[in-house]
């Protein structure tokens, strides 16, 4: 039998890299004119996997020429 648990964590501690699972809702919001604007709404964030994360915070990453090292 599989027991699934979920436990709250902090958005920090989600990093570059996590496999994660995203639910979302879409809201359609009526603006004037009769037009409607259609928003995204995060729900949950469920942390999957964090093994690439834990491999790449040693590899140095660069974008646009600046070299950042993750932490």
């Amino acid at each position: 039998m599989l027991f699934v648990r979920y436990r709250r964590l902090d958005p920090t501690k989600f990093k570059t890299g996590d496999l994660v699972e995203a639910q979302v809702s879409l809201m359609g919001v009526p603006l004037k004119g009769g037009k409607v604007k259609l928003l995204m709404v995060l729900r949950a964030l469920t942390l999957l996997d964090c093994q690439q994360s834990m491999v790449c915070s040693h590899i140095p990453i660069s974008f646009n020429n600046v070299t950042l090292t993750l932490n």
